[in-house]
């Protein structure tokens, strides 16, 4: 499932993608993601929502997730 979520992610604009990457792929922190963007700490957090909000948009128009014989969620193409 991550290399399709990846996938999604890379669509997003740059301004919502590396917040969201730094942030929940990478576990930087605020100030981390401030510190390499070069903008406020409370920009990065500003960002995070609606990046969050394109992404599932994303994912919801183009993905279809199941769980597996393992009982593992999985991403597949609709």
């Amino acid at each position: 499932m991550g290399q399709c979520v990846r996938q999604k992610v890379d669509l997003l604009p740059d301004t919502y993608r590396f917040p969201l990457i730094l942030f929940d792929i990478e576990g930087g922190s605020h100030k981390e993601i401030s510190g390499i963007l070069g903008i406020t700490e409370a920009n990065t957090k500003i960002c995070l929502h609606p990046a969050r909000k394109e992404l599932k948009k994303i994912l919801e128009r183009g993905c279809s997730f199941e769980k597996d014989e393992r009982d593992v969620f999985v991403c597949g193409a609709k």
